[in-house]
């Protein structure tokens, strides 16, 4: 009966070295990248107490190393300036693109002429935020939320603000139909 009982108490030991063993593996296989720690494929990487440029080669190093399609520098370079920009919580702190930033110099500095809105993106539509007073678009009747759907016979489902913009701007005196 003792002997019985030292073999179940064995059988125990081993098993128990076996999970801790291998809970140990688990464990290990996670603590890749200089800290980072990989849950069912989401890489959780402590930042705490590292400085802004480690944390940043640790979280490229981990998508060079893990990605599905490796990013550009520029595309990299991009989403880090956004990510700062966006961590200040400054709503006037915004990244434009070439395009975007030429739209920008020619609202703020340039002379241009439209019929009048300003207008917004919501899901998939171009919508009018607020109507300038005095100009076209207020006297043809147009509306805070309305949506565009027809800019001079051109039917769509969806718009993208910029192609609003194309065809509402123009030289003074334009027709525009909306």
């Amino acid at each position: 009966m003792r002997v019985f009982f030292y073999g179940l108490a064995a059988v125990f030991g081993l098993l128990f070295a076996a999970a801790l063993f291998g809970a140990g593996v688990m464990f290990g296989g996670a603590m890749d990248f200089g800290g980072a720690m990989d849950f069912g494929g989401k890489v959780v990487v402590p930042v705490g107490d590292k400085d802004f440029m480690q944390a940043l080669r640790e979280v490229e190093a981990i998508l060079n190393a893990e990605a599905l399609r490796p990013a550009s520098e520029e595309s990299k370079t991009i989403g880090a300036v956004k990510g700062l920009l966006e961590g200040t919580g400054d709503e006037y702190a915004l990244y434009f693109d070439e395009r975007h930033y030429g739209f920008f110099n020619e609202q703020s500095d340039g002379e241009f002429f439209g019929i009048g809105v300003n207008i917004g993106q919501r899901d998939s539509s171009v919508y009018v935020v607020s109507v300038i007073e005095g100009t076209p678009a207020q006297r043809a009747g147009v509306r805070a939320d309305d949506v565009f759907v027809k800019i001079d016979d051109v039917k769509r489902d969806e718009w993208t603000t910029e192609e609003v913009v194309r065809r509402v701007r123009g030289p003074e005196g334009t027709k525009v139909k909306v």
